[in-house]
Order: structure tokens, then sequence, then C-alpha cells
């Protein structure tokens, strides 16, 4: 939030220039320094994350083990049942609620948020996280902090 001056008395007001943008994105890390990720547009849906999911099983040959945070949309009866179907693909563990300290994405987005603040988010956003992609130290870095140590498989 900015500030700015008004004459005594006066509320100062700033304007706005009606222009917002945003990014969003769903991003998948391992503890080996992996790093998958979804630029959207959008609301985040069922159909967005399981678009995400399938891309995840096109570029891995192992089972997927996800820890996710408990969004709606990860709970939906959709989701789930496309999920039992692929109990070979995919587990998930759901974080307890209102705990972001436990999921190294929310560091990745402090990250992602820090570095792209003074870009134009849509298009920093995917640069960024494909630069990080090519950097796995700094993927696991993410893992450092006791809470979310989580043993390779």
């Amino acid at each position: 939030m900015g500030s700015t001056w008004a004459p005594v008395g006066q509320t100062p007001v700033l304007g706005k220039t009606g222009k917002r943008f945003g990014a969003n994105v769903m991003a998948t890390v391992s503890n080996k320094g992996e790093l998958y990720f979804t630029c959207y547009t959008g609301s985040f849906t069922a159909p967005v994350f399981l678009a995400h999911l399938k891309r995840l099983v096109g570029h891995l040959d192992r089972k997927i083990h996800l820890i996710v945070d408990g969004h709606p949309v990860r709970r939906r009866v959709s989701v789930r049942g496309r999920l039992a179907e692929r109990t070979d693909a995919f587990e998930m563990h759901f974080l307890p609620g209102y705990s972001p300290e436990l999921n190294p994405v929310e560091l990745l987005n402090g990250d992602l948020e820090h570095h792209v603040v003074q870009a134009n988010p849509a298009n920093g956003a995917s640069s960024h996280l494909r630069r990080r992609q090519n950097q796995p130290k700094a993927v696991q870095a993410l893992f450092g902090k006791a809470e979310v140590r989580y043993a390779a498989a």
C-alpha cells in the first residue's frame, strides 16, 4: 500500500490504473530437486488439477506421493475417483488444516513472489520457474526447514 499527501483535514486518495494482473501457478516439487509446474488462467478447478497430474505421469515413471493442502478441489469426488482409478500412479497425503509452514510449495511461492514482483507476473512466473527447474539445489533447499524434511524414497 502506498502513501501520498493531501491538504490538512482531507483524506489522501490514490488513483488506480484499473489494470489487474497476476499469475495462477500450480507446482509440484520433490526433495530430490525436481520441479514441475503449470501456469493457468481462471480458477483452480478439478480439471486444472487433473491435467497437472496427467502431465506429471507423463514426466515420471514412478508412483507419485502428493503431499497437498486441503483445498476443496483436491477433496472433490471427481478428483478422488480419478485418483482411486490410478492407485498405481498416485497417492495423496493431506497436510493438516491451516499449516502452510509444512508445505514446501509455499516456500517456492515466496521465492516466486520475491523474484517476480517487478515483472509481469504472467510471463515472469513461468520464466522464473523454468530457471528454478534447472537449479535442483535451489529446489532441494525448500526442504531445508525441519517441518518439511521428507525422506527420499
